[in-house]
């Protein structure tokens, strides 16, 4: 199976606890969950913030932006050095939700990309929202675009297609988030975590 777990080949080995624990994913969703759909138009002044939004542009750009240093937290294999870096080269758009009435927000699209040494190497798109003074993404890839040993454990008989959510928010310069499996069983899609990861 793809992505099981490798310990490194030098340094000290991780105390991972069982080398292939059994999957033991959450159904995703529950009876009633509405998610905001929020619906975007160019804001193209860097230098004032849209409705919902205390920072502008120019400051999400500056302060949530670049490279950052960190750790990864794997849910059972151990730690490790994480390396994170955040393109905020799209445009600047003002959002909004007419239908649900969610709260306004600035949208800033992106790339963001993580290295964890042996554990994990990816890079995706994403669309940073940011209400408040707080920014938060989300991106879900396919598990074959991603790279090292982060396992998602002895996946069951019925395992389908098996993708990474990315989740990260931002305040005050300091990155943070999780990482969760998301598994298409003859069920439905069930989730697991994968790690934690924080950066600054």
């Amino acid at each position: 199976m793809l992505m099981m777990a490798c310990l490194p080949s030098s340094g000290t080995p991780l105390d991972t606890g069982p080398l292939f624990p059994t999957w033991s994913g959450t159904q995703i969703g529950e009876e009633g969950d509405e998610a905001c759909l929020l619906e975007g138009t160019d804001w193209e002044d860097e230098a004032s913030a849209p409705p919902g939004s205390e920072l502008t542009p120019a400051e999400v750009r500056a302060a949530m932006g670049g490279d950052f240093d960190g750790v990864l937290l794997s849910a059972w294999q151990g730690e490790a050095d994480l390396s994170a870096t955040v393109a905020l080269d799209g445009p600047a758009q003002a959002l909004s939700d007419s239908t649900s009435g969610c709260p306004s927000a600035l949208g800033i699209s992106g790339t963001i990309a993580l290295t964890a040494g042996s554990l994990l190497v990816l890079q995706a798109p994403f669309e940073l929202t940011v209400q408040g003074r707080l920014g938060s993404l989300e991106a879900l890839l396919d598990e074959d675009v991603l790279s090292g040993d982060l396992s998602p454990g002895a996946l069951p008989d019925d395992a389908g297609a098996l993708s990474l959510l990315v989740q990260g928010s931002s305040s005050d310069g300091v990155w943070s988030g999780d990482l969760e499996w998301q598994l298409q069983r003859s069920t439905g899609t069930e989730a697991a975590e994968a790690a934690s990861w924080s950066a600054e």
